[in-house]
């Protein structure tokens, strides 16, 4: 089972915290999850934001709009403007990511047993230590036929690779209501976790 992130948005006014409604969703990815709140952490990046909570002082109607998720946190614009996305995770990624013989990235996998010759069995205790790895199918997987290559390998993630479009999008939106809230520190992302 998947999980999904529900984004909402929160601007101080004069009168506190107050929820702003907008027409952001799931932007997708658990990359990004994992930067900031270490969900789905496959990736292994140190969290931004770890696992806060709701806010203390949270808006009224987005308290009463959410009740009492049992995963959630926050982010303050002000942290995310400060994100060094050059940083690298702190270990390779947990999932193995997958070429084809031109050297096209194709997909990320947690487990799976590749059919492959019995020359190649012991490819993923090579993989999992680090290395690259070449093998031959010999049925087809996912899209690649018999015969095919496959290059596998366990990769370092930068924060910057976790920066899908939907992130942007949300991330602007944020810096647009800073300008009309006061800055940065007027601007935050309430994130709830489901599944």
């Amino acid at each position: 089972m998947g999980t999904s992130l529900h984004p909402f948005i929160e601007c101080r006014g004069e009168d506190g915290w107050e929820y702003i409604e907008s027409d952001i969703t799931h932007p997708g990815g658990y990359a990004m999850m994992a930067c900031l709140f270490g969900w789905r952490n496959y990736c292994n990046y140190e969290p931004i934001a770890g696992e806060r909570g709701l806010p203390k002082d949270i808006s009224d109607e987005l308290s009463q709009l959410l009740g009492d998720p049992p995963t959630c946190s926050w982010i303050g614009l002000w942290e995310i403007e400060r994100i060094d996305w050059g940083e690298t995770a702190n270990e390779i990624d947990s999932r193995t990511s997958f070429y084809d013989s031109d050297g096209n990235y194709v997909k990320k996998a947690a487990g799976f047993s590749l059919p492959v010759s019995n020359e190649d069995e012991g490819y993923m205790n090579r993989v999992r230590g680090g290395d690259e790895v070449t093998v031959t199918l010999t049925d087809d997987y996912f899209g690649f036929e018999a015969g095919d290559e496959v290059t596998l390998v366990r990769e370092l993630r930068d924060r910057e690779y976790a920066r899908s479009d939907g992130w942007r999008r949300i991330f602007n939106e944020m810096r647009e209501l800073a300008d009309e809230y006061g800055g940065e520190g007027n601007v935050r992302l309430v994130a709830v976790a489901m599944g």
